[in-house]
């Protein structure tokens, strides 16, 4: 290749990572306040992927991480069971869900997030865009005293403080990220002043949110490193311990805030109710006891369709049909999906395919080995949050999961040399 045409080739790969990169804080913006602008930055950031001048490049990215084929074949399971699902319209909106695992893969790993420069600059954007939630949800609380319920308001579509939360956890390792990095490459004082500060704030909103996914996410997040600061290694016990130390001290201070203190109660007063045995009381609860009651459910579902499932056009009507067996006495409105991503899958395309699921979830964590203090966090809050929420079963959920899973694969993705992606000797993205 000539040398002009190599810088023409440079220019345009630069001007393609920018794209990425404004589209992945866009994708984030979209979480927090637009659904629309997040599937607007998904489908330019994919179809930015697929211009020609790092397309081969891409693709081979894409074809060499084994992760990208299991969410694709993940999403052709709820496709497949369309084929015994009776329903046709609620099984593609199934599918209407599960399309990210197809387009955010290539996204994702197109994104230059390899590269110093640009990592910095999508930490910052897609931080700054959380932090934007917090003060949104934290403005519109206190100076909208009129219908207040025990959850601070989002400004997303539907209020999702669930999944916002949840990226509240796992966007601390991307802050720590950061300042780490920033031990062996001088990090400027107002950005590490402005990271220190983000990782105070999310884990004090997180504890005035009190969503139980939230708080038991920061609770592991906050052992890992713990455990991480008590060994021997390379990495700063300071920092780490510091965090660890100023998160006690916040879960102690947050037993008093009245959010968490309702929460303590309703669980107390379930765990009661549990005891009990009283069926007939089981209306008059709101948390884990409907959640226990969604995977006895979903039990009885699977032991009658344990081969193929029920389709995914089909959950629901099959649910509400052995509630109603299970539970007669139960409202509509307490008969819940099951809370858990492989009870949910299980149900809709049996057992075989859920290992699909199973393979994806665990594949990350055998997966940059050398940078777990970064990826296995985030690698446990997400299999925890699978665990207790059927998360894949909601656009923001998946967007969440894909987004933290693929940001650490960016991370740590190897530059693709030009021999390997079958380019001409000479060029370098």
């Amino acid at each position: 290749m000539s040398k002009s045409g190599w810088l023409k080739s440079l220019r345009a790969s630069t001007q393609q990572d920018w794209v990425a990169s404004i589209c992945c804080i866009l994708m984030m913006t979209g979480f927090v306040f637009s659904r629309a602008l997040l599937t607007i930055a998904l489908v330019l950031m994919f179809l930015n992927a697929l211009l020609p001048g790092s397309l081969r490049e891409n693709v081979h990215r894409l074809r060499s991480n084994k992760f990208a084929l299991l969410a694709a074949l993940f999403f052709f399971t709820y496709a497949l069971s369309g084929l015994w699902s009776d329903d046709k319209i609620q099984w593609w909106l199934e599918l209407e869900i599960k399309l990210p695992f197809l387009l955010m893969p290539l996204a994702m790993l197109s994104a230059p997030l390899h590269k110093p420069k640009f990592q910095k600059v999508i930490i910052v954007g897609v931080l700054t865009a959380l932090l934007g939630g917090i003060i949104h949800s934290l403005f519109y609380y206190y100076f909208n005293t009129s219908g207040r319920s025990i959850h601070f308001p989002l400004p997303t579509m539907d209020g999702d403080y669930i999944r916002f939360t949840l990226a509240l956890v796992l966007s601390i390792p991307l802050a720590l990220f950061l300042l780490l990095s920033g031990l062996h490459k001088p990090v400027k004082k107002s950005l590490r002043v402005f990271l220190i500060f983000w990782i105070l704030a999310a884990i004090v909103y997180i504890h005035l949110q009190a969503a139980k996914s939230g708080l038991i996410g920061l609770y592991l997040t906050g052992l890992f490193y713990l455990i991480v600061a008590l060994r021997k290694g390379k990495y700063p016990k300071l920092i780490l311990s510091g965090f660890v130390i100023g998160l006690l001290v916040l879960i102690l201070a947050a037993l008093k805030l009245p959010n968490v203190e309702s929460q303590i109660k309703r669980t107390k007063y379930e765990y009661e109710v549990w005891s009990s045995g009283d069926v007939s009381r089981y209306n008059k609860t709101a948390s884990f006891i409907p959640r226990l009651n969604s995977y006895e459910v979903a039990w009885v579902v699977i032991k009658n369709n344990w081969l193929l499932g029920t389709g995914a056009g089909d959950i629901e009507t099959t649910l509400s049909k052995n509630y109603n067996e299970l539970f007669p006495s139960f409202v509509k409105r307490r008969q819940l999906i099951p809370h858990n991503q492989f009870l949910y899958t299980a149900v809709a395309v049996g057992l075989p395919l859920t290992a699909i699921l199973i393979l994806m979830v665990a594949f990350p964590f055998t997966q940059q080995l050398g940078h777990r203090i970064f990826t296995w966090p985030s690698g446990i809050v997400l299999f925890a949050s699978l665990l207790i929420e059927a998360m894949l079963e909601v656009q923001y959920g998946v967007f969440v999961y894909l987004f933290f899973t693929l940001f650490w694969m960016s991370v740590f993705q190897r530059e693709v040399g030009a021999e390997k992606a079958g380019l001409e000797p000479g060029y370098k993205n």
